[in-house]
């Protein structure tokens, strides 16, 4: 193995030390630069019976009671401090106009970026202004938190009326790699225009592998309904919920699943009679359709109930 600095690990045990000498140089270095100024970001929500309650001295109890919740697999660091800075930094940003909005259209709820455990989706327009806001705040959280960007991972989507030179000089300014479309966040396809039924072959291709690997022959009829009723059918849950997938791609996996239910051989019973219930004569295999329509609406009715 050799490192970064051209020094050359040939043995197992040289590489356990070099293991050791990185994290230990890692987890006892230099503090973060500057410190976290949290002032504007901290809203006085509390009453003044929390705050002295806040403030006062932990007893032993207190103590024991917060080390032992701490998971064994915890990382280092202070708990939701990565993730709950960063976002009340972008939104405090974005209500200041220091970072331009993307584009939307009128009377709809401003969103100014998705964040999920580390993944981290923003929309920003292109101005220069934005997006050296952008990278100053990002060079912040990186200061307060002592976590560092990976830019090599991280991707900037541009428009395709921003020019060569335009386009060139926002990637120099911001490190990052040139994203193309469609990619993927989350598990969820990300295009440009209207969804297409080429774009989610890759969930067919995963159906596909998953029936090409069981024993067609070793499997009779009620095991084959169990591994779709609870397997194949559930592979296409989350993009379900959350994409408009044309009837194209229900054509594809209903004809996949049908023959890997029928072996092959002569359809005996429509799609339409066995998805039915088993108290209506049917096999209670789930419809793709009926699926997409219940998981949206409770997307939409919990999109219009809850704050968040």
């Amino acid at each position: 193995m050799k490192l970064a600095d051209g020094e050359v690990l040939e043995s197992p045990k040289a590489v356990h030390d070099g293991a050791v000498r990185y994290f230990k140089t890692f987890l006892t270095g230099a503090r973060p630069n500057g410190e976290a100024c949290l002032d504007d970001l901290i809203l006085p929500i509390i009453s003044e019976e929390e705050n002295l309650e806040l403030c006062r001295a932990p007893t032993e109890i207190d103590v024991q009671s917060a080390v032992l919740s701490i998971p064994k697999n915890s990382s280092p660091g202070l708990d939701g401090f990565g993730s709950e800075v960063l976002s009340r930094l972008i939104k405090k940003n974005f209500a200041d106009g220091k970072i331009g909005a993307f584009h939307h259209p009128r009377g709809v709820r401003l969103i100014s970026h998705l964040l999920y455990a580390d993944d981290l989706l923003m929309f920003v327009n292109g101005k220069k202004r934005s997006i050296r806001m952008l990278i100053k705040t990002l060079k912040h959280y990186e200061e307060w938190s002592g976590r560092l960007i990976n830019k090599e991972k991280s991707s900037i989507f541009l428009s395709k009326l921003i020019g060569f030179a335009r386009r060139q000089s926002l990637l120099r300014l911001t490190g990052f790699v040139d994203g193309v479309f469609p990619t993927t966040y989350l598990g969820a396809p990300l295009v440009t225009g209207h969804l297409k039924a080429w774009t989610l072959e890759p969930l067919i291709t995963k159906i596909q592998h998953k029936v090409a690997g069981w024993k067609f022959n070793l499997l009779s009829q009620g095991g084959r309904l169990v591994l779709i009723k609870h397997v194949l059918s559930s592979r296409a849950s989350h993009q379900l919920a959350v994409l408009d997938i044309p009837n194209l791609l229900f054509t594809k996996i209903n004809a996949m699943l049908s023959s890997f239910f029928w072996g092959g051989k002569r359809k005996w019973r429509s799609r339409y009679n066995i998805c039915k219930p088993t108290c209506e004569g049917g096999l209670g295999i789930r419809d793709f359709v009926e699926v997409k329509k219940s998981l949206q609406m409770k997307f939409a009715w919990r999109m219009m109930t809850m704050e968040n």
